[in-house]
């Protein structure tokens, strides 16, 4: 579960045009995430509505998604370095562990190129 939210950060205002797809979270994390990122301007995306993040909560999910957008896993706490490993050798972009902090998830993890989020590795070919 994440931590509760801070005010909005300068990085936070500058990806508030972002649509995140919200995938496969554990329903503590979903609840927490559908609830705080709206009233940080980030949209959710519905079902098959574009999108320019994907927030995965199960390693599975990221094969389904990397190729169209960066993904970001929120595994389980009992995740160990293996698992880890694991997602980002299949793609993932960053992997994050319960209990993280808010703003970790929404402040630093992001270049702004041209108004578009990108992941904070090679663009994607």
């Amino acid at each position: 579960m994440a931590t509760a939210p801070t005010a909005p950060t300068a990085a936070t205002a500058a990806l508030a045009a972002a649509t995140l797809l919200l995938t496969d979270a554990e329903p503590e994390t979903k609840g927490f995430l559908e609830r705080h990122l709206p009233d940080d301007g980030f949209r959710l995306a519905g079902v098959g509505a574009p999108f320019d993040l994907v927030l995965a909560g199960d390693v599975a999910g990221v094969d389904r998604w990397v190729e169209r957008a960066p993904v970001i896993v929120l595994g389980r706490e009992e995740a160990d370095t293996v698992d880890r490993i694991h997602a980002f050798r299949r793609g993932c972009d960053d992997y994050m562990v319960p209990p993280f902090d808010y703003q970790e998830l929404v402040g630093p993890n992001f270049n702004l190129k041209n108004g578009s989020v990108e992941p904070n590795r090679e663009a994607r070919n």
